[in-house]
């Protein structure tokens, strides 16, 4: 009767504050503020499907279905983002960042070479709703498409991590909505992640004549009324306008070609 006894009193309890600590310890540690909005899964769990309207053209609507994958959605945050108490450059660098004199800077190239294997199967995805044929040039219809994801600039902080108000590509699609930078990288991974050529690419940071700014520039010849530039003899580049739709390659706004004519930018190689 006493054994009975000190097991009711002290043994269940004992089991059931175990059982609790031991859930809500697994909620923690498989809970991600990146998925909060979860949206449509797959069967299995292992993808989340986002819907995408787009006009390749004015008479045109394209309405694309990716399924991405969760595991590599979560990776990537995994892998971008710093605590600010860690001031180590091997652990700045692994996460996307290094560091200057003037403070940290985004490794937009990291970044890019990351994310590019998994965008070797999402763009084709993108390129066939658009009914588009191998072999041709993709360009207009991935601007297209990244123009059409929503303007908005992340937020400065994202899973207790600083992240500069930058979202890695993966990601900007998971979450349907970027910035000028988060946007341009974007493209450049559709671009990549598409067999039709390899080009070389670049992320251009424009400051000057009251903006403040990021477009992707591609070495390719540009066509009469483009806008180009050179870089230390190479090019010419054409600048890619991904924030507003509307703009198509090699055209952008005057404030843009007034910070190229006049050095107000950073260049930053992708390739």
């Amino acid at each position: 009767m006493k054994l009975r006894t000190f097991f009711l009193i002290y043994f269940i309890p004992f089991i059931l504050i175990s059982l609790i600590s031991y859930f809500t310890s697994y909620i923690n540690i498989n809970k991600d503020d990146t998925l909060s909005d979860s949206g449509p899964r797959s069967a299995a769990g292992k993808t989340i499907s986002r819907k995408f309207v787009w006009d390749l053209r004015p008479d045109r609507t394209i309405i694309t279905e990716l399924e991405l994958p969760l595991k590599e959605i979560k990776k990537e945050m995994k892998n971008f983002g710093i605590n600010l108490k860690i001031k180590h450059p091997s652990y700045i660098s692994k996460q996307g960042f290094f560091r200057t004199k003037e403070g940290l800077v985004l490794n937009y190239k990291s970044i890019f070479e990351n994310s590019i294997p998994i965008f070797k199967k999402i763009s084709p995805y993108i390129t066939y709703s658009a009914g588009l044929n191998g072999g041709k040039d993709p360009i207009v219809c991935f601007l297209k498409f990244v123009q059409a994801i929503k303007y908005k600039i992340p937020p400065k902080f994202m899973n207790g991590k600083y992240i500069m108000e930058f979202l890695p590509p993966l990601n900007c699609l998971f979450l349907k909505y970027g910035d000028c930078d988060s946007k341009s990288v974007l493209l450049a991974e559709l671009l990549e992640g598409d067999s039709y050529k390899k080009e070389k690419m670049a992320i251009v940071i424009l400051r000057g004549f009251g903006i403040f700014h990021a477009i992707l520039a591609i070495e390719r010849t540009p066509m009469p009324g483009m806008l180009s530039f050179y870089i230390n003899r190479e090019g010419p580049y054409i600048p890619i306008e991904t924030t507003d739709k509307g703009w198509m390659p090699g055209f952008s706004n005057k404030q843009v070609l007034l910070c190229l004519q006049n050095g107000k930018f950073r260049f930053v190689k992708l390739f």
